[in-house]
């Protein structure tokens, strides 16, 4: 018999020594790891990783080139980080944490519902020297998760404001009920996530979401993508050409800067809504409908309707849930977090390593108007990222 180095005791031959040695090459701890259905990763003590498997690179987006040496915070982008830390009690306490739902943030900045387990993480002597934490997505969320992850990334995206977390508080019974919402609000304020998450929350979440600018398009592009296309006269066999009003059934229509569509199309609109019914493009029957509608405005509608500028059975139709979603300007202890996070995920896009801002930018940040409010934001982030690279 000889010693084999691959083997705890002798063994009797070449080939059994062989054995050994693949066997003990496929149970390197390392390798088992990145073979298991669960994303893993490590910290040190100063919270920044220092081990990220293929199942974590899998769930988040991120390669492991980029997310060694990052704080856990930067990769997932929790709420719990603020406040509780799993992880960090476990360095703490050196106790291990079971089954815990967090909702996180991927690369491409969509919310993810998973469960993590914590341990301590200990050198050969038994001492704490950082933390492990194995996590998997819950695929199929219950409702109550489903709801709490699109507000929780509302405030991901648009700010933890008090007036803010109000609005946030009362969008899942706003959403239960059919009635319409207006939204009123500067331009780049958050109207169209809000309107979506509205959608999302409500019962009609299963049916389609149609968003529509009124700003942006003529009158006669607004008539055909609402009221659709009537049959060609020339050719009699193509079929009538659906609108929004019609694809919309059972699900929910926003009208963004509904202060510039034309009054009759505001008639049809508003007949679609109280009274279910409206008449397409071509027809002299009307047509039933069944929709949820969503407009928004950066206009008074009140003065307008005064002027004779916009409908009034329509106004009053919306003014039944208004919401005001108040401007970025207003909102300065929001600018510093919506800008860390914007600028990671832009260092992201550009290749850039500049996941930080000093503190003399973020009070010129906090000083700047954004009259475009979020969008304004990002625009000025870009430019910076983009002046690193020369």
């Amino acid at each position: 018999a000889r010693w084999h180095p691959f083997c705890s005791s002798p063994v009797l031959s070449p080939i059994t020594g062989w054995r050994s040695q693949q066997m003990n090459k496929s149970m390197n701890p390392l390798r088992i790891l990145e073979n298991i259905p669960e994303g893993v990763f490590a910290i040190n003590q100063d919270c920044r990783i220092t081990y990220f498997n293929q199942k974590a690179e899998e769930i988040t987006g991120y390669a492991r080139e980029l997310a060694l040496g990052k704080t856990c915070y930067e990769v997932f982008r929790p709420e719990i980080c603020q406040s509780t830390c799993s992880i960090k009690q476990s360095m703490a306490t050196g106790k291990e944490s079971f089954d815990q739902q967090v909702n996180v943030l991927n690369r491409h900045n969509r919310p993810l519902s998973i469960r993590i387990q914590t341990s301590p993480l200990r050198d050969e002597g038994g001492c704490i020297v950082g933390g492990l934490q194995t996590f998997h997505v819950i695929d199929r969320p219950d409702e109550e998760i489903r709801k709490a992850l699109i507000l929780f990334e509302l405030r991901k995206k648009m700010g933890k404001d008090r007036r803010l977390a109000q609005i946030f508080e009362v969008l899942p019974d706003l959403a239960n009920s059919d009635a319409p919402v207006l939204l009123q609000g500067e331009p780049g304020t958050g109207k169209k996530l809000l309107a979506r998450a509205i959608h999302r929350l409500s019962a009609r979440a299963s049916g389609p979401f149609f968003h529509v600018s009124c700003r942006q398009k003529t009158r006669e592009q607004l008539t055909e993508e609402l009221l659709g296309l009537g049959l060609n006269m020339e050719e009699e066999q193509e079929p009538r050409e659906r609108g929004i009003l019609e694809k919309a059934d059972r699900g929910t229509i926003f009208l963004d800067g509904i202060e510039a569509l034309p009054y009759p199309l505001q008639v049809n609109v508003f007949r679609a809504v109280e009274k279910g019914v409206y008449t397409p493009v071509g027809e002299t029957t009307p047509m039933g409908s069944d929709i949820r509608l969503i407009a928004s405005s950066e206009s008074d509608l009140e003065k307008k309707v005064k002027e004779g500028t916009f409908g009034e059975n329509l106004f009053y139709c919306l003014n039944v849930f208004k919401v005001h979603i108040p401007p970025l300007r207003d909102r300065q202890e929001d600018i510093p977090l919506l800008a860390r996070d914007i600028l990671w995920h832009l260092s992201l896009e550009e290749g850039n390593e500049v996941h930080d801002i000093d503190d003399a930018a973020i009070r010129a940040l906090q000083a700047h108007p954004f009259p475009t409010n979020l969008r304004g934001l990002r625009t000025v982030l870009e430019r910076a990222c983009r002046s690193t690279r020369r």
